[in-house]
């Protein structure tokens, strides 16, 4: 299958797994100050900041490695940006890392809080 594909297919499932925890996604695939953020979500006044990692099959490195140095630094600058917003100003970031594999079963795994800029 095809990455992109994966990688679409695996934000739906993230954004469905959010909603039936009680998450609000009130964006996704956005630009902020230069970076895309994945998913943006809401939950008891925390904005959640989701960067996808989705993989076809499980193999020796998790998704969540892939997450690296600069990809952080830009998710970090995302944030700045998105709190400049008044939509935002006010709110508390978490940077989270969702690791979706597709096969054999879909299987979503969250990182609530994954890193600190």
């Amino acid at each position: 299958m095809k990455s992109h594909r994966v990688g679409r297919i695996g934000e739906a499932l993230v954004r469905a797994c959010l909603w039936l925890l009680g998450y609000r996604v009130t964006a996704r695939n956005t630009v902020h100050g230069g970076a895309e953020v994945d998913v943006i979500a809401e939950k008891r006044g925390v904005l959640h900041l989701v960067e996808v990692k989705s993989r076809w099959k499980r193999d020796r490195f998790a998704p969540v490695h892939a997450v690296d140095e600069r990809k952080r630094r830009r998710l970090a600058r995302a944030a700045t940006a998105l709190l400049q917003s008044p939509r935002y100003g006010q709110s508390t970031v978490s940077f989270d890392v969702a690791e979706v594999w597709l096969w054999p079963l879909p299987r979503v795994r969250f990182h609530r809080d994954a890193f600190r800029p």
